[in-house]
């Protein structure tokens, strides 16, 4: 269905195109009219479109005898033009990321006509089948694919894999199991995954055959991702520098710099600047944050003895405080006006007391449908990142009652008193958020989450 759409769309815009050319006035000659598009992008897509028109896409034809450039609607003119058989190429670099080769047609224009031509990417169906050896496609999936190299040069041989976590409700409850997807890197270091979830993190893993392996998480976002890895190279370390501002360009001093584990290993000075030490010319991710900003993950390659990053920009987390008048004394325990502030922006999941008054028992299990980072590990609420996990910090009727999980020999408040379901059975709305965004009062900064609970 998705195929025939585009092809519709596709003939339609040719025929505007064409109309178009017609309305700049009467044919002197040959003259030849036409688009790019990219069918395989969900991003920069026009409203009541299922393409990406691509502009400043310079069309040759004959060989580069003549060419024209795409204006902002993708569209091009080559006028006049000789009449008889024609050969148009299209060719990017961004063509080359999703493993294609050059965009290319033949047209047999006569004289004194209009000839209209579509130079599109195939569609994700006709991509999928291609590259994936036939098996069904699925529109909540993509194919992730990149290239691994050590020095420059490919790296082939190599298992790649993509991991992730997946609940489904069944008739006895939730169940949680661990997806993979896997490769190998053929002669040119190019891999290939196939069925990875669309709109969501999973963890990228490079085997080397040893025991040796290298992670990374990718955010997937379109039905085509691409992440290309560059493994350990020479001994030499590598300075990393970057700059930290907030969204008006203001410097952010003191923000932290974090290595995959969590590590801090910079913090930015006055001028929002940091700069870090890294082993070698692997691949590697970072962790940028700052108090009251929405975390930001960093790619970082070092190609030489030195890498700017450039400027990290980070959002402020977009809440405060509402203008209020006071005319006497407050309710402490009125959540309601905040919780459907944030519902109605979409930050976080919140879980109605409708909702909740709809299941038998609430859960830990229940929570998981409707919030979709919670996970159930040993019948606890954990949040997941990636492949991984890790426990939220716990708010009841908005005071901190701490982490629901402490490190061996130590006993939290909802461990101690084993409070954990006895609060989620007295709860009459439920908040959760990943670090990214969580409102400042309900996060501990710790790169978690938070689990709100407001009660009878």
């Amino acid at each position: 269905m998705r195929l025939i759409l585009r092809v519709v769309l596709a003939v339609g815009l040719l025929a505007t195109i064409t109309g178009s050319a017609f309305a700049q006035g009467p044919v002197r000659g040959a003259r030849l009219v036409g688009v790019v598009i990219d069918s395989l992008a969900r991003h920069g897509v026009r409203p009541g479109e299922s393409f990406r028109r691509i502009p400043g896409a310079r069309v040759s034809v004959d060989g580069g005898v003549m060419s024209a450039v795409t204006d902002s609607l993708g569209l091009f003119v080559v006028d006049p033009i000789p009449p008889g058989r024609h050969r148009l190429q299209y060719w990017d670099a961004w063509l080359d990321r999703l493993g294609l080769g050059p965009l290319m047609a033949e047209v047999e224009v006569a004289a004194d006509s209009t000839v209209g031509v579509v130079f599109a990417t195939p569609s994700f169906p006709t991509y999928h089948a291609r590259v994936c050896d036939g098996a069904p496609v699925d529109d909540a999936t993509a194919v992730l694919i990149g290239e691994l190299s050590r020095d420059g040069a490919p790296v082939t041989g190599m298992r790649v894999e993509a991991v992730w976590r997946e609940t489904r409700i069944t008739a006895g409850g939730a169940v949680e199991r661990e997806e993979r997807r896997h490769g190998t890197a053929d002669a040119s270091g190019r891999y290939t995954l196939c069925g990875v979830p669309l709109d969501a993190d999973v963890d990228l893993q490079v085997h080397d055959g040893a025991g040796a392996s290298l992670r990374l998480v990718v955010s997937v976002l379109e039905p085509v991702a691409r992440r290309d890895v560059r493994l350990r190279g020479g001994p030499a370390p590598a300075e990393v520098v970057g700059t930290v501002t907030d969204s008006t360009g203001r410097a952010l001093r003191g923000a932290e710099v974090l290595d995959a584990a969590g590590v801090v290993v910079s913090r930015s000075d006055s001028a929002g600047r940091f700069r870090l030490r890294v082993p070698d010319g692997e691949s590697r991710q970072l962790w940028v944050r700052a108090i009251a900003h929405e975390p930001q993950r960093v790619d970082v390659e070092t190609p030489g003895e030195q890498t700017e990053l450039g400027t990290v920009v980070l959002a402020a987390l977009a809440f405060g405080l509402d203008t209020m008048r006071v005319t006497g004394r407050p309710d402490p325990l009125d959540w309601r006006p905040d919780f459907e502030r944030r519902r109605r922006i979409s930050v976080g999941a919140q879980v109605t007391p409708e909702q909740l008054a709809r299941m038998p028992r609430i859960t830990p299990n229940q929570l998981a449908q409707f919030a979709r980072r919670v996970r159930v590990v040993g019948a606890r609420v954990a949040l997941v990142y990636g492949a991984g996990t890790c426990f939220p910090r716990w708010f009841v009727d908005g005071a901190d009652r701490g982490k629901e999980i402490y490190p061996p020999g130590e006993k939290g408040p909802l461990m101690e008193r084993g409070e954990s379901q006895e609060i989620l059975d007295r709860a009459k709305a439920i908040e959760v958020y990943s670090a990214a965004q969580a409102p400042p009062k309900f996060n501990d900064f710790s790169g978690c989450g938070a689990v709100v609970v407001w009660t009878r």
